[in-house]
């Protein structure tokens, strides 16, 4: 039905609410069944017309008020919904006997709907409500500080202007990291693959850590060697020192320091064949 044949279907319906008698005349009887049955289904199809009406000639309201609260971590198809949906309420409740226009009525229920969506739906780990309500009180502020200093504002300037501690301001702050967090399997860039994650503190794996059994063997044996055999082998595979320089550094020829380097590995690998065998 088009919009411009509203008027004549109310009309319609009204006329036929105020032509059917309340009464039979001679009696003073209820009317039929039949007659009370259609007076209920004409008001009722004449509220539907009127709410569907409401809401078709609305809908732009409640998505601009949805795209007010955009970039704030909700989809916007989600808050559009959320707008729709209380619209759709709003046009249900509303009377127009009250004499408020339904903008001004509708616009309330909305806002007031965005506001419970994003205090009850989008907080991953929800905070004390008193929290919740500081956060929002300190992002507001904090908007209206920038626009009017040309900067970022400090926290301390936030404080004075919402004449709460710093410390209130810190963590209203902190609150916003609960309301959305990362999947741990989110790859660091859209085109990443494998599951390298934006998060360092899981870690990753050690590449050292294959290593681990290796080195408690070679430390096992290690201890079985002389302390200057032990210095030897520091200085040659810990410190990379050649075998001119720790003669050096030691006082001893290259081709005594070599004697003493084959000694110290062969008895290693003798002490580890005996352990293993």
């Amino acid at each position: 039905m088009e919009r411009s044949e509203l008027p004549e279907v109310v009309d319609l319906c009204s006329s036929a609410l105020t032509d059917v008698p309340l009464s039979v005349p001679d009696g003073g009887r209820e009317p039929p069944p039949t007659m009370a049955y259609e007076r209920r289904a004409c008001r009722r199809d004449r509220e539907r017309r009127r709410r569907d009406a409401l809401i078709d000639e609305h809908m732009h309201l409640a998505t601009h008020l949805a795209r007010r609260y955009t970039f704030r971590g909700v989809p916007r198809e989600d808050l559009e919904q959320t707008a729709l949906l209380a619209l759709v309420q709003a046009a249900e409740r509303f009377d127009p006997e009250l004499g408020l226009p339904f903008v001004a009525f509708a616009s309330r229920t909305i806002d007031g709907t965005l506001k419970r969506h994003f205090r009850d739906r989008t907080w991953w780990v929800r905070p004390p409500r008193r929290v919740q309500e500081l956060h929002l009180q300190v992002r507001r502020t904090e908007d209206d500080l920038e626009q009017r200093l040309g900067r970022a504002p400090t926290r301390d300037e936030i404080a004075a202007e919402i004449d709460r501690d710093v410390r209130d301001v810190d963590d209203a702050r902190l609150a916003a990291g609960s309301r959305s967090i990362l999947s741990t399997d989110q790859p660091r860039t859209a085109g990443a693959e494998g599951h390298e994650t934006e998060h360092p503190s899981l870690g990753a794996e050690d590449a050292a850590f294959g290593h681990a059994e290796t080195r408690l063997v070679i430390s096992t044996l290690l201890d079985r060697l002389g302390e200057q055999d032990r210095e030897i082998l520091r200085l040659r595979f810990e410190e990379g020192l050649t075998q001119h320089e720790i003669g050096d550094l030691l006082g001893y020829s290259q081709s005594y320091l070599s004697r003493l380097l084959r000694r110290a590995l062969a008895s290693m690998r003798a002490e580890l064949d005996r352990v293993t065998a």
